[in-house]
């Protein structure tokens, strides 16, 4: 502001007609960049708002409404402020709608693109992993979000594919996807569903659902030749195998943004954009997950308050020492609402559970699921609340897997199955009196055809007998929702109502498992229990 101020002054006794066309010209120049041309190829764009156009070519500055174009035999690849990485295909129309980025994540940083036609791969950046619902992609079927990720998409018409002589094309009409690492979220006229590493998507029009694909879609993962740059206009060659390489610990685009290329000019001394975020480390002598969900329940207090939830590598840093087993973990609420969350309820922003002793261990392991399971001593990790400790009252039990179900897969399950039954085969936790939990029956029957979960029966013995139910003021619960709330009572020392919750998990190609965590608080006394559990689908 104080630029644009500096500026007008400047213009005092200018006639009025001049200073009108200056500010004309000059539009653009005055807003302020969102992104820049890393590397070009070829004939590449940019269509302002008012229709004016700009050819563009490395260190080109790049704003919120243009439109990128890139011809048929042209590629380009663009880094945003936030240092989200964009390597645009030929022959693609992508619209920057709104970007606003100030250097935090304040819930004012916002990135909406439109794909009008063509594709892209990406990293994303800073605007997004954090405030999840402030990064979307437009398309023509389908609006596409993020949760944190290096991911591609096509769009296509009529232009989809090879014709193959017989009238046909390659390649289907519609949209294309697919995600290398973290996830993406499509939603259309069909619904929602989320697509996590390795998965690959095709959208034929607003109202279809996606099909999976079973293998990277060629029209945006392949292989191909060095493109030969123009040295007329600036640009330089792209290689389309590998846009996206990793240098040190940031990502780049090649070549790094403050490199000098062969035969142009020096950089321009503008002002640099702000560098990626770089990666997360954990405690030494750990490793990061990079997929998978693992669960975990403990008792903190006081007083004793039971807490359950499932966590996921696509939102949450996961950290496992050389034996597999947790020893790090931070989570953020994502959907916090104080209006639906308990009065003394507090958001995780972040929360942090780590390892400090060395009784954590694995205890038990489902191979053909893929499934491991253990737990932590109250006496060997600790808890942080944005800041502040947390006091463990029992040991941490967790469940972990890599073999997740997909969204897209479960989905389909109705075809071989319409409803199943799930039943435990392997449970820990105990209750706040320190007693590990020994008998125990847990029954989760689901739909496959609806998509929800329908019951829940439950009878846990520790030092009181806790039996229970779906809460039927909620009745069926959908596959997507956070947990499955339970009503219930304890028998023994405990006699009272009881109020908890049930976090759930399928694993299996075809769902043959299912992980849980689960809380459960008795509503007036000070007793609460809690654990994780594999369960197996009946036959």
């Amino acid at each position: 502001m104080n630029k644009n101020t500096n500026y007008f002054n400047g213009l005092a006794g200018i006639p009025v007609i001049f200073l009108f066309f200056m500010l004309f010209s000059f539009a653009v120049a005055a807003a302020e960049p969102v992104a820049r041309v890393i590397v070009s190829s070829g004939h590449f764009t940019a269509v302002q708002p008012d229709g004016k156009e700009r050819v563009l070519k490395r260190r080109s500055a790049i704003f919120e409404g243009d439109t990128l174009i890139t011809a048929e035999d042209a590629r380009a690849q663009i880094r945003f402020k936030d240092g989200a990485l964009i390597d645009i295909q030929a022959a693609t129309q992508l619209r920057l709608d709104e970007y606003n980025y100030q250097g935090q994540e304040d819930g004012t940083e916002k990135n909406t693109m439109s794909l009008i036609k063509g594709g892209f791969r990406t990293i994303t950046g800073v605007v997004g992993k954090k405030n999840k619902k402030n990064y979307k992609v437009n398309t023509p079927v389908a609006t596409i979000g993020i949760r944190g990720t290096h991911y591609g998409l096509h769009y296509c018409g009529s232009d989809c594919g090879v014709n193959t002589g017989d009238g046909k094309f390659q390649n289907k009409e519609g949209l294309y996807g697919g995600v290398v690492d973290g996830a993406v979220v499509a939603n259309n006229d069909s619904g929602e569903i989320r697509l996590g590493n390795d998965e690959y998507f095709h959208v034929a029009s607003k109202t279809s659902e996606p099909q999976v694909l079973l293998v990277p879609p060629s029209i945006i993962f392949k292989a191909s030749d060095t493109t030969g740059g123009n040295a007329n206009d600036g640009s330089d060659p792209v290689k389309e195998e590998s846009p996206i390489v990793t240098n040190g610990d940031t990502d780049y685009l090649l070549p790094p943004p403050d490199e000098q290329v062969a035969g142009l000019p020096p950089p321009p001394n503008d002002p640099p954009l702000p560098t990626p975020v770089p990666k997360e480390e954990g405690p030494a002598g750990t490793t990061k997950l990079e997929t998978g969900v693992l669960g975990i329940a403990f008792i903190d207090g006081p007083p004793a308050n039971s807490v359950s939830g499932m966590l996921n590598t696509n939102y949450d840093v996961i950290y496992v020492n050389n034996a597999g087993e947790p020893a790090y973990i931070k989570h953020v609420d994502q959907n916090f609402d104080p209006a639906n969350e308990p009065t003394n309820a507090t958001k995780c922003d972040p929360c942090e559970i780590y390892v400090t002793g060395t009784n954590a261990s694995n205890q038990g392991s489902n191979n053909a699921l893929g499934v491991s399971w253990g737990r932590w001593n109250a006496a060997d990790y600790k808890i942080t609340q944005n800041g502040t400790p947390i006091t463990p009252v029992t040991s941490l039990s967790y469940i972990y897997s890599n073999n997740v179900t997909s969204s897209v897969r479960l989905a389909d399950l109705h075809e071989k199955h319409t409803t199943a039954t799930y039943s435990v085969s392997n449970i820990i936790g105990s209750d706040a009196n320190l007693t590990d939990i020994g008998s125990a029956t847990l029954d989760v029957s689901a739909n496959f055809l609806t998509q929800k979960f329908t019951g829940v029966n439950y009878s846990i013995s520790a030092t009181d007998t806790w039996v229970g139910y779906i809460d039927p003021s909620v009745g069926e619960v959908a596959f997507t929702d956070n947990f499955i709330p339970l009503k219930g009572t304890c028998d023994g020392a405990c006699t009272d109502n009881t109020t908890g919750k049930l976090n759930a998990t399928f694993v299996g190609n075809d769902a043959e498992g299912m992980m849980t965590t689960f809380n459960i608080n008795a509503d007036t006394s000070n007793e609460s229990i809690s654990g994780a559990a594999l369960l197996t689908k009946n036959p």
